[in-house]
């Protein structure tokens, strides 16, 4: 068996149906007839294909530059091989992707990056809640404490 490199089946994703829990053969090698999916042309190259399961009925942009770091899914990846053409080796994918890291300034930031790549998808049929149900805006803040002294010296709090 000769180990060999992926190869650029085509410089765009294709648009695909899903079908929600059915599992899909995504082609690795991009020698497939069938792309984006696996017909067995990878057979003795040392490449298979990666199985994935479709989480939700729909059309996905499924990659065929075989360079996506969201495999199966296209990332944008295509946009970047220059002149490199269909059957060329297809280039590795980024490992290096900046991951969103919170910081003094900005400590949401994870979070807005996380809402960017899945939209409200994440966050359940009625958006955003925080405890016991309440959306998260309407809990109050540690800003909204006040904490009051009696004139007998006793504490206590208001908000």
């Amino acid at each position: 068996m000769t180990k060999s490199v992926p190869i650029i089946a085509a410089k765009a994703p294709a648009k695909v149906d899903l079908e929600a829990g059915k599992d899909y053969f995504w082609c690795r090698c991009g020698r497939s007839k069938s792309q984006p999916f696996c017909d067995g042309s990878h057979a003795g190259t040392g490449i298979e294909p990666l199985k994935f399961n479709a989480d939700k009925d729909g059309t996905a942009a499924v990659c065929q530059c075989k360079s996506s770091a969201n495999a199966p899914f296209c990332d944008g990846s295509h946009t970047r091989l220059g002149e490199a053409a269909v059957g060329d080796a297809a280039p590795a994918p980024k490992s290096d992707i900046p991951q969103a890291t919170p910081t003094p300034e900005e400590p949401t930031v994870a979070r807005i990056h996380a809402l960017a790549k899945d939209g409200l998808s994440k966050l359940g049929h009625h958006g955003e809640m925080g405890a016991m149900g309440v959306p998260r805006k309407d809990l109050p803040h540690w800003d909204d404490i006040q904490v009051l002294l009696c004139a007998d010296g006793a504490q206590t709090t208001s908000g």
